[in-house]
C-alpha cells in the first residue's frame, strides 16, 4: 500500500477517533430506548392469544429490531471517539466493525425490510380475500427470507479488507475487488435491493 492511501487512513483514523462525544450520548440512548420498545413488543406478540400468523412475523421482526439494535449499540463501545480510540484500531476492533457489525447488521436490517414487505402482502391478501398466506408456516419463511438475506450481505465479505498501519494500528481499506466494476455494479445493485425494499415498506 503506498503512503498517500497509508496517509489517508491515519487521517480517518484521527477523524474518527476525535467524533463529538453528544453524538455517542444520543445515539446510544436511541438505541437503549429501542431495545426497550422492542422488548415490550416481543413480550406482547408472545402472547398465546396472539395466534395468528401475523403475528408471528410481527414477532420475528421485534426480535430483529431489538438484535439489530443492541448489536449498534456495542458498535458504539468501540468506534465512540477518543475514549475508545485504541479499542477501535484493534484488530479485534476491525474484525467487529468490518465483519461482523457490518455483514450482520446488514443481514438483520434487510431481515426487517423483507419481511416488512410479506407482511403487507400478506395483508392485502387478506383484504383480497385470498387464503393463500393463512396456511403459510411462518418459521419456514422466516427462515427462507434471512437465508437470501445472509446471501445478500456475501460481497460485504470481499469489499474491504483489515490492514496494519505503521503506528501499529489497525485499519480497513477498499479491496481491488470493491474498486473494480464488477465490485461497483455489484454494489449498485445491493444498494438498490436495499431502497427498492425500503421505498416499499415505507410506501405501504
Amino acid at each position: 500500500m503506498n503512503s498517500t492511501a497509508i496517509n489517508q487512513n491515519q487521517t480517518t483514523t484521527n477523524l474518527v477517533a476525535q467524533s463529538m462525544p453528544t453524538d455517542l450520548i444520543v445515539y446510544t440512548s436511541l438505541c437503549v430506548f429501542g431495545v426497550l420498545t422492542n422488548l415490550v413488543n416481543v413480550i406482547v406478540f408472545m402472547s398465546p392469544k396472539l395466534k395468528d400468523n401475523s403475528f408471528s412475523f410481527m414477532l420475528a421482526n421485534s426480535l430483529a429490531d431489538l438484535i439489530f439494535l443492541a448489536i449498534s449499540a456495542f458498535h458504539l463501545y468501540i468506534s465512540c471517539g477518543i475514549l475508545c480510540s485504541s479499542r477501535f484500531s484493534s484488530l479485534g476492533g476491525q474484525i467487529f466493525f468490518v465483519y461482523i457489525a457490518n455483514a450482520f447488521l446488514t443481514s438483520f436490517a434487510m431481515f426487517i425490510l423483507v419481511n416488512e414487505t410479506f407482511i403487507l402482502v400478506q395483508r392485502y391478501a387478506l383484504i383480497r380475500n385470498r387464503t393463500f398466506f393463512k396456511n403459510v408456516r411462518p418459521v419456514i419463511i422466516m427462515s427462507c427470507i434471512y437465508l437470501i438475506c445472509l446471501i445478500y450481505t456475501v460481497p460485504s465479505f470481499f469489499i474491504r479488507r483489515i490492514i496494519l498501519l505503521p503506528n501499529n494500528m489497525y485499519f480497513f481499506e477498499n479491496t481491488d475487488f470493491f474498486n473494480s466494476t464488477a465490485g461497483q455494479i455489484l454494489v449498485q445493485i445491493t444498494r438498490w435491493i436495499r431502497i427498492v425494499f425500503s421505498v416499499g415498506v415505507l410506501s405501504g
